[in-house]
């Protein structure tokens, strides 16, 4: 019904009683169905007056625009090329650095145990957590540099890199989809049960060495990725 529009964004959803009545289920199945729609993040509670349908919209997160020179290279956000007139904000902003994980170190191409610059945020839409993402770059690239502030400035890190001439040209990402764990759960206010898109991108820069790599997770009930790929490409 959620599915086809009979509820619609924001339409009480029957309750516990009124869906053993019409299904011939006991209570506690009816109880679980709710809860899996609460998961997938269909409906949301209100206490006090009952269940109702998300009127949340699905962000269509299009890598292949968002990661274009033609974004970030003129002083736009990634975000502007999913967000058309919907608002978005970073929250808890943290600039550090840290020693590189291993794996991370690896893809940089630095030494174990050497410290990388870290960029840890959490994305709001409209008010609600929809992507927790952390950024690892080279400090011998970036330190002292905009990239270590808050706000790097008009077109974000990739208009920082490129003024430095270490601007990416190709960029890989991984995709996978697992049940959210309890720092997700957290920081993204899921519920048990929700899933999450974990996706590792990796940006170069044109002599191949990688120039950061972002961890993200995203709340999967709310996006819907799409790649564009040329003929070319392929």
């Amino acid at each position: 019904m959620i599915r086809n529009g009979e509820l619609a964004p924001g339409g009480l959803v029957p309750g516990e009683d009124s869906l053993m009545e019409t299904y011939g289920v006991a209570r506690e199945t009816a109880r679980k169905a709710l809860a899996v729609l609460k998961s997938e993040g269909l409906v949301k509670p209100r206490r006090g007056q009952g269940t109702f349908v998300t009127d949340f919209k699905l962000i269509l997160r299009d890598a292949t625009r968002r990661l274009s020179p033609a974004t970030w290279g003129n002083g736009r956000s990634m975000w502007d090329a999913d967000l058309a007139e919907r608002s978005y904000e970073p929250r808890e902003v943290r600039v550090t650095q840290v020693v590189a994980p291993s794996r991370i170190a690896h893809v940089l191409g630095v030494e174990a145990g050497s410290e990388v610059v870290m960029r840890d945020r959490i994305y709001l839409v409209e008010g609600r957590a929809v992507v927790h993402a952390v950024s690892y770059l080279p400090a011998d690239l970036v330190a002292g540099t905009p990239v270590v502030r808050v706000d790097p400035g008009p077109g974000g890190i990739y208009r920082v890199l490129t003024d430095l001439g270490h601007g990416p040209v190709r960029f890989r990402e991984e995709v996978a989809a697992r049940p959210a764990g309890p720092e997700e759960r957290s920081k993204l206010g899921l519920s048990v049960g929700a899933c999450v898109l974990h996706v590792t991108r990796t940006a170069y820069r044109a002599d191949g060495r990688a120039v950061e790599v972002a961890v993200m997770e995203l709340d999967a009930a709310v996006h819907l990725i799409r790649y564009d790929i040329e003929p070319d490409q392929v």
